[in-house]
């Protein structure tokens, strides 16, 4: 996990298929809405952008941030605890 600009944090989970990063992506959403709950004043949400590459794929690390930032984009426009894969 590496911070990289204001509030926004990556995570990379090598070695998981799509289907399990998206997974866990709403479990992490779910334990952050929990946290807020000890708060109600001050609730924690998270928008979540995923995305995923393989070994041979061909792609640069540069489009994998930029297809999870889109994805980011995306969960938050549909407002707070979502996430979103990117296609």
């Amino acid at each position: 996990m590496a911070r990289i600009g204001g509030a926004q944090f990556a995570l990379l989970l090598p070695g998981i298929s799509a289907e399990r990063a998206l997974a866990l992506a709403g479990a992490l959403g779910e334990a952050i809405a929990l946290r807020g709950d000890a708060n109600p004043l001050q609730p924690a949400t998270a928008s979540l952008g995923v995305a995923t590459a393989f070994p041979g794929d061909g792609g640069r690390a540069a489009d994998l941030l930029s297809a999870s930032d889109g994805a980011l984009q995306q969960a938050r426009a549909l407002g707070g605890n979502r996430y979103k894969e990117a296609t």
